[in-house]
């Protein structure tokens, strides 16, 4: 992020840009400190991914390993150097779903902290389960830190594997 501007500047990407990535640019638009925008990764999304995009952010998110994988090859020369992040949200919920809400603000509260207004407000949800090291076990999965390519896709390997065994996703 460059010293002359104050605001972090989000991108959401997802498919078609139509429920994934929208709610999360939807619950987080009100945050003063983020410019939050989304786009999808398919040639008739409502908001199709472009490099000026990729360019334009300061933290992408995606929500899937393959998302990742293909954002990765489609951009190499700018994903390289982003911090991206792979969510691992599937593709079943409905726009704006009070269980989407609550998925998306549990796996970005590490990294841009709770929504601003009533966006993100939903029930409590139980305290998080730590590994063996005494980690969350979403901070486990989930590191917020530039990484290596083959890095990030072990990373979302590992969480994808953690909600195939029934594990439970912060």
């Amino acid at each position: 992020m460059s010293s002359a501007r104050s605001k972090k500047r989000v991108l959401f990407v997802c498919s078609k840009n139509q429920v994934r990535s929208l709610t999360a640019q939807q619950v987080y638009r009100s945050r003063p400190d983020l410019e939050v925008r989304s786009a999808g990764l398919k040639d008739y999304a409502r908001a199709p991914l472009t490099s000026e995009l990729m360019e334009w952010a300061d933290l992408v998110f995606v929500f899937s390993p393959r998302q990742q994988r293909i954002v990765e090859a489609r951009f190499r020369d700018v994903a390289d150097n982003k911090r991206l992040v792979c969510l691992n949200v599937p593709d079943r919920f409905e726009y704006k779903s009070p269980e989407l809400i609550q998925k998306l603000t549990g796996k970005l509260r590490p990294y841009l902290g709770a929504p601003a207004g009533n966006e993100g407000a939903l029930p409590q949800q139980a305290p998080a389960r730590e590994d063996a090291a005494g980690l969350p076990t979403s901070m486990a999965r989930d590191v917020g830190v530039p990484l290596s390519r083959a890095f990030r896709q072990w990373q979302c390997l590992l969480s994808v594997s953690g909600d195939l065994l029934g594990e439970p996703s912060a």
